[in-house]
């Protein structure tokens, strides 16, 4: 009498199962302790970042003094204007960590560059644009890490 088994599905269902969970756990562990392990920002990682998006919303806001004075009769470069203020706001955003470090001085850089938004939109004659852009560079250059030699 020959004895023989059936292999179950079951049984194949099971030894496919268990391999995949234990790579998943493996994965899940793998990546917990390598996040755990990964190096923090320096300080001065930091302030390269965020000195590149202010140096960003200078140069934005440098471009704006060139194309402002066309713009103000013409729609095609009136957008193009209104792009570069934009720019200008999403960059300095995007630098809202240098706000931990110098709360006033980011403030007052904002406020400067949401006037110099607001006189674009109302269509300020261009001395009034280019003088609040030199004031609000002034505030961006003096955030911690944007150095003056930036834009």
């Amino acid at each position: 009498m020959s004895l023989y088994r059936v292999a179950s599905r079951r049984s194949r269902l099971l030894g496919l199962l268990v391999p995949a969970i234990a790579l998943v756990v493996g994965l899940v562990v793998g990546l917990l302790v390598g996040r755990a392990t990964a190096p923090e920002p320096s300080l001065s990682d930091v302030l390269a970042d965020e000195a590149s998006h202010i140096a960003e919303a200078r140069t934005a806001l440098d471009v704006l003094t060139i194309e402002y004075p066309q713009a103000v009769s013409s729609p095609t470069e009136y957008g193009g204007a209104q792009e570069d203020v934009r720019h200008a706001q999403d960059a300095l955003a995007d630098a809202g960590d240098l706000e931990a470090l110098d709360p006033s001085g980011y403030r007052q850089a904002t406020a400067l560059v949401a006037e110099v938004a607001a006189l674009v939109a109302r269509k300020a004659p261009p001395a009034d644009v280019e003088a609040r852009v030199r004031i609000a560079e002034e505030a961006l250059a003096a955030l911690p890490g944007a150095g003056s030699d930036s834009g």
